[in-house]
């Protein structure tokens, strides 16, 4: 039996856990994911703690089933490679703060213009935009902010963190945004993380953040030997 996302080719500039969560599942579903982390270090999640054998368990777990290149994205030879795997891509995710992949030239308007078809989910602690988008986000942050620290611990005491992570559970926004964005491929609908617009442009939008889906889903690519 196929699985649904079965043909789908995702490139992943995630890192750490929100970020590859998203992918491990779209992997799961069977897409194919090609994961790029940074040279030389790789993704920061290889560094953490519990290991076994000597590898993160953190990333093994993230990661499992997916394909990783390391390359140096502000080197014009990595960007290069980078850019030739986006053009063949179905989907792009990426959880970098908001606005560095405008400065490495690896936003959505700058993918787009390779691959009209491609889907791009962007996830961040605060969003794309407002006082806070620019401003990178942990879950220990996340909860900090939203105060739900103080609901928990002893009366009286610090706040303590809650058990759960933001990284178990936002990233299933994107999942969905990333899903319906395939399975609406054939369509003219536009999808974009901006205020929802008027239908007689043909225009459709999906916003929830702190993640937004954008692409053109109407026209398909040619992703065979994508690596």
């Amino acid at each position: 039996m196929a699985l649904p996302l079965q043909g789908v080719n995702v490139l992943d500039l995630t890192n750490v856990m929100a970020g590859p969560y998203c992918t491990m599942v779209l992997g799961d579903m069977g897409a194919r994911i090609v994961k790029i982390e940074n040279f030389p270090e790789g993704d920061a999640s290889r560094r953490f703690d519990p290991k076994v054998n000597g590898e993160s368990y953190c990333y093994a777990v993230l990661n499992r089933g997916k394909k990783s290149v390391a390359l140096d994205m502000k080197d014009p030879r990595g960007k290069a490679i980078l850019l030739e795997l986006a053009a063949r891509a179905d989907v792009v995710v990426e959880n970098f703060r908001p606005g560095v992949v405008k400065k490495l030239g690896l936003d959505y308007e700058a993918i787009r213009a390779l691959n009209p078809g491609v889907i791009y989910a962007s996830m961040s602690g605060f969003g794309q935009t407002g006082p806070y988008g620019t401003k990178g986000g942990f879950d220990i942050i996340a909860q900090g902010v939203s105060g739900i620290m103080m609901m928990t611990g002893y009366p009286g005491g610090r706040p303590v963190r809650f058990v759960l992570t933001d990284g178990e559970e936002a990233p299933t926004y994107p999942v969905q945004g990333d899903f319906y964005s395939v399975a609406l491929r054939g369509s003219t609908k536009e999808l974009s993380s901006s205020t929802p617009k008027s239908s007689e442009s043909g225009n459709a939008s999906l916003s929830t953040l702190p993640f937004g889906v954008r692409g053109k889903v109407s026209s398909s690519t040619n992703t065979e030997g994508i690596i």
